[in-house]
C-alpha cells in the first residue's frame, strides 16, 4: 500500500487513508533504526 487514494480500493474497506498513513510512518520509524 501507498500513500495514494488507489489503495483504498485495493486494501480492505475498514483501513482508512488515516490508517494507512499512520502504518506507513510507523513502518518508515522502525526500518530507520
Amino acid at each position: 500500500c501507498s500513500n495514494h487514494g488507489e489503495c483504498e480500493a485495493v486494501c480492505p474497506k475498514g483501513i482508512s487513508i488515516a490508517n494507512i498513513a499512520r502504518m506507513r510512518r510507523e513502518y518508515v520509524k522502525a526500518s530507520l533504526r
